[in-house]
C-alpha cells in the first residue's frame, strides 16, 4: 500500500508518521499528508539528543498519481545513503520514486552550507 507523511531519520532508525495516499489531501494530482515535523518530534522528544526537532534529518513522501510514483523528499545527507533509503521505501510501500532534496529538510550542517558563499 502507497503511503505519504514525514519522517526522521535517527542514527539510521526511520521515525514515522504516515497514512495511506488516499486520505491525505489532493491538490494538482499531489497527494501530502496534513502531519507536521514539530508534532511528531514534540510527540517522541524522549527519542532525540536535542530539543529542536530543526536539529533531526528528516523528510517527507508524498504521491504523485499523474506520474503515479512517490516523491520522497530527503536530506541532502543521505541522498545516497542506501541502508536509509531501502528503510523509507519499505516503510512508506514505495514501488516507483524521485528522490528530491529540499531546504525544509536539511540538517543544521546543511543549513550553514547555503550561508557560506
Amino acid at each position: 500500500m502507497k503511503k505519504i507523511g514525514i519522517f526522521f531519520i535517527n542514527n539510521n532508525e526511520i521515525i514515522v508518521d504516515s497514512i495511506s495516499y488516499e486520505e491525505g489531501r489532493y491538490l494538482n494530482g499531489l497527494y501530502d499528508s496534513n502531519a507536521d515535523h514539530w508534532q511528531l518530534f514534540d510527540s517522541l522528544s524522549y527519542k532525540f539528543n536535542t530539543d529542536d526537532y530543526i536539529d533531526v534529518p528528516r523528510g517527507r513522501v508524498i504521491y504523485n498519481e499523474i506520474s503515479d510514483n512517490s516523491i520522497i523528499y530527503l536530506d541532502k545527507c543521505f541522498l545516497s545513503n542506501d541502508e536509509v533509503l531501502d528503510k523509507i521505501i519499505e516503510v512508506f510501500g514505495i514501488e516507483k520514486y524521485v528522490l528530491k532534496a529540499d531546504i525544509h529538510y536539511q540538517c543544521p550542517n546543511c543549513l550553514e552550507d547555503i550561508w557560506k558563499d
